[in-house]
């Protein structure tokens, strides 16, 4: 029981990070303006973005 927790704040600690992470790269392109786009995909705990 107290391993799932641990998991479960592991987990929870992992998407806002990637929260943050996605945050980041959106100011980055507002920054940037039209001519940078970032695409970003979750995978569960996961978030992968692109820039391109």
């Amino acid at each position: 029981m107290r391993e799932q927790r641990h998991r479960d704040e592991l987990v929870d600690t992992i998407n806002s990070a990637s929260k943050s992470i996605s945050d980041g790269y959106k100011k980055s392109a507002d920054a940037y303006g039209s001519q940078t786009r970032t695409t970003c995909q979750s995978y569960g705990s996961e978030t992968n973005c692109i820039s391109y």
